[in-house]
């Protein structure tokens, strides 16, 4: 079931994301949802380089699997459900990875997705689903690729 976004959020501009998103904080707009995963240097939020909006969230990779999570949902996600997740990204490294977990060290999928180096690009990941929602996470990280990642504008929704 797919959810319109309210005229007033910032996903509707550009009708880039065109439905609301179920992770809180995913527009990078605020401070809070967003938690280091491993050990990334410079880890936080930043306005110098955003794909839109005030701010994106910047974290350096240095070992194999430094990044970001979110664990904070506007509402429970559902198991058998399909949902879509995607970012935007900008490194000036070849790859990111991109993670959906149900439950700590339960994956639903685990890949990494090329990216245009120096340039925003959109990531995707499409029609996922589980048959248990114990605690899910999404996870944003490097790799194992040494760098400066930025990601803006993570969504998760229901198709």
């Amino acid at each position: 079931m797919l959810q319109p976004v309210d005229s007033m959020s910032p996903f509707s501009k550009s009708g880039i994301i065109p439905f609301k998103s179920l992770i809180v904080n995913g527009d990078m707009e605020s401070t809070g949802s967003w938690v280091t995963w491993g050990s990334p240097n410079n880890f936080g939020r930043v306005s110098n380089e955003k794909f839109r909006g005030d701010y994106s969230w910047r974290f350096d990779g240095v070992g194999f699997s430094d990044g970001m999570r979110n664990y904070t949902f506007t509402e429970t996600i559902l198991a058998n459900q399909n949902y879509r997740l995607s970012a935007w990204v900008k490194t000036s490294l070849p790859y990111i990875g991109m993670a959906f977990r149900y439950a700590p060290g339960l994956w639903i999928f685990d890949e990494f997705f090329y990216v245009t180096s120096g340039q925003w690009s959109k990531i995707q990941k499409d029609s996922f689903s589980s048959t248990t929602m114990t605690s899910p996470q999404v996870l944003l990280y490097n790799y194992d690729q040494v760098g400066t990642f930025y990601v803006d504008d993570v969504s998760l929704i229901k198709i």
